[in-house]
């Protein structure tokens, strides 16, 4: 499953070296936004390899059927922008751009999808219902979003700290910090398989490991 620059999202036959599906979103919307602003960041398929999330720089996240790779649903995970004047709308044009970008998105029990953005915002919502759940703002742009037992999120941040929240309730349970510094902002996470240890990546090139559990 790979996810372009241009919007398209492709599902690879390996053997074969060969498409079994392509999907294009060019259609949907203003053309222009489209063309600009559509390329795929981040993607995940849900425990039943049935679904494909794809979170994009457009603030859209669609949900794809993994067989036939027809859209199912698309989630708009951005705050609306407040009134301002066309010299602010210009100076801002491109960081307003870079906010939407979903950076991670990630499938979670009870028909759930978690999408984490660059401006900082988590967004949590129903897949069968097409409703949000709710809305976290973590003051920080997300990077990467990690579900353990069903309802412990990690969030990994550009301030280069780790949050624990419970997707339940909303609740901040803990939080990680890297000390600070330049460069500090985390790049990537993984938990490891015995759900032990918590592995980040900074910007400074450094790798930190963090203990989950004694």
């Amino acid at each position: 499953m790979c996810g372009y620059g241009n919007g398209q999202i492709k599902l690879w036959d390996l053997k074969q070296c060969s498409i079994i599906w392509q999907y294009d979103n060019s259609g949907e919307g203003d053309g222009t936004m489209n063309n600009n602003n559509n390329k795929c960041i981040s993607m995940c398929l849900n425990d039943e390899q049935t679904l494909v999330a794809c979170g994009s720089a457009d603030g859209n996240c669609r949900v794809l059927n993994l067989n036939n790779g027809k859209l199912l649903s698309s989630f708009a995970c951005f705050q609306p922008s407040s009134t301002k004047n066309n010299e602010e709308e210009d100076d801002d044009d491109d960081d307003e751009s870079t906010a939407t970008t979903i950076e991670s998105v990630t499938f979670g029990t009870g028909h759930l999808l978690i999408c984490g953005t660059l401006s900082g915002y988590i967004y949590i919502w129903d897949i069968n219902t097409k409703l949000l759940r709710s809305t976290l703002n973590l003051q920080s742009g997300i990077v990467k979003c990690l579900l353990n037992e069903g309802y412990l999120l990690y969030t990994a941040c550009l301030d280069g700290h780790i949050r624990l929240i419970d997707i339940r309730n909303g609740e901040p349970l803990k939080e990680w910090k890297s000390g600070g510094g330049q460069g500090c902002e985390i790049m990537d996470m993984i938990i490891t398989k015995d759900k032990r240890h918590l592995l980040c990546a900074y910007m400074q090139g450094l790798c930190r490991v963090f203990k989950l559990k004694e």
